[in-house]
């Protein structure tokens, strides 16, 4: 195997090949490359320690009778500069024979210029003696540089799981996500499955954007029940009203949240919420000029006005949004009456004079006349009502993509839903215990498939063509399923990249090989 020169110049490694002084993020170490290459010009080194190309045939071309091993000396052209051959290993130089004109052989021997041949180099020569990822001396581990790179140049989102508290930050993307599993600074986000319910929740839309993509994780399943959910985009069909309680209107779905108007009767602000709630959402949260509009000019909003979700209940002038379980949504988006403010830029449609937080007017509402919102007193005047689902579970998944370590057949699992069907690639073997394990997941219905990786060994595929756009990708879980009554994820996750494109296996052996946390993304 071609060997190679690297020079560690912060973040960047320079390595001669041929002749060529190539840089590329420095990542742990230099590159393996292509055995068709060696066939090109070779590297020369003079005594100068200057590089240049000499090729191989040709009116420059030489020969080196001491690498027939016939105990000559090497014959070259002494008008040629001295040379270093990092061609295959050849024969040895036997005796005293000496390369004319300083000529170095870097097959199994090694000529120190116009000093005779010692012999035979006993050990591998360790290329990367600083490469902290290497085990032995050797060649470097880190794949081909170009490779590499061009992880790098597609990665879109980055969580490393490091520091503590609940925020799950995105080193590359910015779409920061949370957990209610604390992190313990030990760049790992354990989720310890059974009844505590532990998960991580990311940005909506990590996937939809995209024509291809890929999840790569490396995790550690402590092993436990079966469908477990490691990762899970996507949506569940929300359990809706009994038409007694909201008329027979169908749940419409619109950019990550389901929705139904319930037209048949007005209700005081906290039997809009229970109606709601019981049905595993909440009272509408209106947090955009798109869903604004939306709402607003539904034809089923047209002959009274509509409870918000919105209210300041626990302190006066602190409005806040619902949540569901303090994961999805919610937050404070207000401070103050009418003269008060959004907050960190929250969206809000007051009207001029509103919120009139005088006498106890603590519930948000959307006015039919002007369909802006104010506040009025909960107990009072009823409004029709409005439920959403965000962030619930279901009975089943209406679109996403998930993978399991253990589906029914105890085998993990990849599931892809972005049509009417769901595609299965399921591997041949338990997924391994109790260490860690490099997962893979690679979206590419331009190629008609999605294929499940191990450890950078293909394991997996089903066929589709169905879109990235239709996974309706609005609440993105870690540890968590979007069915209702899967269990909880027993797991260590150390780090999940997310691919802005179909990865090959090459790209996905070497990131295997790198691990989490390598050199070169940093």
């Amino acid at each position: 195997m071609l060997g190679c020169c690297v020079v560690s110049l912060g973040r960047w490694g320079c390595v001669v090949l041929l002749g060529v002084l190539a840089c590329a993020p420095f990542m742990s170490g230099c590159g393996v490359y292509d055995p068709e290459l060696l066939a090109a010009p070779r590297r020369v080194v003079d005594a100068g320690s200057q590089m240049s190309a000499m090729p191989e045939s040709g009116s420059d071309a030489r020969s080196d009778a001491g690498r027939a091993g016939n105990g000559g000396s090497a014959a070259g052209d002494a008008s040629l500069p001295p040379r270093m051959d990092a061609g295959p290993s050849g024969g040895n130089d036997a005796g005293g024979g000496n390369d004319a004109g300083g000529v170095s052989d870097a097959g199994s021997v090694t000529d120190a210029g116009s000093v005779s041949d010692a012999g035979v180099d006993a050990q591998v020569p360790d290329e990367c003696p600083g490469d902290p990822g290497k085990t032995a001396p050797g060649a470097c581990g880190c794949g081909v540089p170009e490779v590499c790179q061009g992880l790098v140049a597609s990665l879109a989102h980055r969580y490393r799981f490091d520091g503590t508290g609940t925020s799950l930050t995105d080193d590359v993307g910015g779409a920061h996500g949370q957990t209610n599993a604390a992190l313990t600074n030990d760049g790992s986000l354990r989720l310890n499955g059974g009844g505590s319910g532990h998960r991580g929740v990311l940005t909506s839309g990590l996937l939809g954007s995209r024509t291809t993509a890929t999840l790569e994780l490396w995790m550690t399943w402590q092993g436990g029940a079966n469908h477990q959910r490691v990762i899970s985009f996507g949506t569940a069909t929300p359990n809706a009203p009994s038409d007694s309680q909201c008329n027979g209107n169908t749940t419409a779905y619109h950019q990550g949240s389901w929705y139904r108007f319930c037209t048949n009767g007005t209700r005081v602000w906290q039997d809009a919420w229970d109606l709601c709630n019981d049905a595993g959402g909440h009272l509408v949260a209106i947090g955009s000029a798109e869903e604004q509009a939306f709402i607003a000019e539904n034809p089923a909003f047209s002959i009274e006005s509509l409870w918000l979700g919105a209210n300041d209940r626990q302190a006066e002038g602190a409005w806040f949004q619902p949540s569901v379980g303090a994961m999805q949504g919610g937050g404070q988006f207000w401070s103050g009456g009418a003269q008060g403010s959004a907050v960190s830029g929250a969206y809000a449609h007051w009207r001029s004079d509103e919120p009139d937080n005088t006498d106890d007017k603590d519930c948000g509402f959307l006015l039919k006349s002007t369909r802006e919102w104010g506040a009025f007193h909960c107990a009072g005047y009823g409004a029709h009502t409005v439920c959403e689902w965000r962030g619930h579970q279901g009975a089943s998944m209406h679109r996403g993509l998930w993978f399991t370590p253990s589906d029914e057949n105890g085998r993990p699992r990849l599931s892809y839903r972005a049509s009417g069907t769901t595609e299965v690639a399921s591997g041949p073997s338990p997924f391994p215990l109790n260490r860690e394990t490099h997962v893979a997941l690679v979206l590419d219905p331009t190629a008609s498939s999605v294929t499940l990786y191990l450890d950078g060994n293909l394991v997996a595929s089903a066929a589709t063509t169905a879109p990235l756009s239709a996974l309706s990708d609005a609440d993105n879980w870690l540890g968590r399923s979007q069915v209702s009554g899967d269990p909880a994820l027993g797991a260590a996750l150390s780090e999940l990249r997310i691919y802005a494109r179909a990865l090959s296996a090459q790209e996905l052996a070497a990131s295997q090989l790198a691990g989490p946390n390598p050199a070169f993304l940093e």
